[in-house]
């Protein structure tokens, strides 16, 4: 039986070893944090005319993460 992360796909099968929930849940916090406190913080070095900026590409990196699935290399053949 294969692996739930492998699929076929013409003719050859790939298989990709997404990273765990638990990995990802704590790379989201780590991300907003730092966001946070870049984007409130009065002694950062981003301008206050970015800062909702900031918490909005944070944002949207996070989302990303948890919703498009991760690239796989192809391996050459020999």
């Amino acid at each position: 039986m294969r692996p739930p992360a492998c699929r076929l796909a013409l003719t050859k099968i790939f298989c990709v070893a997404a990273v765990p929930n638990d990995v990802k849940a704590a790379l989201s916090v780590i991300v907003l944090i730092v966001a946070g406190v870049l984007a409130f913080w009065s002694g950062s070095p981003i301008r206050h005319d970015f800062s909702i900026l900031v918490v909005i590409v944070a944002v949207l990196m996070v989302g990303a993460m948890w919703v498009f699935p991760e690239a796989a290399s192809k391996k050459a053949k020999s």
